[in-house]
């Protein structure tokens, strides 16, 4: 029985990766998530077997199950891959907790980070409703853990840090630095795990940065003069978080 609800879970973070790709993908294109699923080469309508998340992407090999056979980025196999995996662990461990409820918020958290990872990644958009509802959602959980406060302070920090520095950077560099939805973004971290979480997050989101800016130099010998930084500061706030939770170093 316990390996069916793990079975249960590893699908459930996979199906929630599948639908948040297509959102992000449809919100880049300004397309409605309502619409049905169609290859994207030939608008034909997918069936219902060619939308099982994995297995659908094993089944065919990595290709559209239309005539055109054309190729699906690896990105949408991986990401549901990872996001099962997430669901598994933190099911695995929250049962080992018996906290059922603060299992349920990190699954919503996982589910928000993931939409604005691939919007920001893939569009530099990151999307204003999603992250105020992340904040609502984090404050709510800060009241569960009876810590509202500290989670407000949390998400005021994350919206002061980058406003004042993106401010500051405008005022001597005459342009901005920071995309404006990064200080919300920073701000919803704040609100789900507080000021500690905020400073943590700034520094090793900064250097997750900085080693994917030498990277690129080095693979293509010049620097892109605009990256994401939604994507690093989520990575960061993420690994920090779980490192507390499971304590991995």
């Amino acid at each position: 029985m316990e390996l069916f609800y793990q079975t249960i879970m590893f699908f459930l973070g996979a199906s929630i990766a599948s639908f948040v790709n297509a959102w992000a993908m449809r919100l880049g294109g300004e397309e409605s998530i309502m619409n049905p699923s169609r290859c994207r080469a030939c608008d034909t309508p997918l069936k219902f077997n060619q939308l099982f998340p994995v297995l659908s992407w094993l089944k065919q090999r990595g290709h559209c199950g239309c005539k055109k056979q054309q190729k699906i980025s690896i990105r949408y196999f991986l990401t549901e891959v990872l996001l099962g995996i997430i669901f598994l662990v933190l099911f695995t461990n929250m049962q080992i907790f018996s906290d059922k409820t603060e299992f349920i918020f990190y699954l919503v958290f996982l589910s928000i980070a993931l939409h604005l990872f691939l919007t920001d990644m893939e569009y530099q958009q990151l999307y204003l409703p999603m992250m105020l509802t992340g904040i609502g959602v984090g404050l709510g959980y800060g009241f569960y853990l009876d810590q509202l406060v500290l989670h407000f302070y949390g998400a005021l920090l994350g919206f002061i840090l980058l406003f004042v520095t993106n401010w500051l950077f405008q005022f001597f560099r005459k342009k901005q630095g920071l995309g404006d939805g990064d200080k919300f973004l920073l701000a919803m971290m704040g609100a789900w795990f507080g000021p500690l979480l905020v400073l943590q997050g700034v520094v090793l989101s900064s250097w997750i940065a900085i080693i994917f800016m030498a990277f690129l130099y080095l693979k293509n010998k010049t620097i892109p003069t605009k990256i994401a930084y939604g994507p690093f500061i989520i990575l960061s706030s993420i690994f920090i978080q779980l490192n507390q939770l499971f304590i991995i170093f």
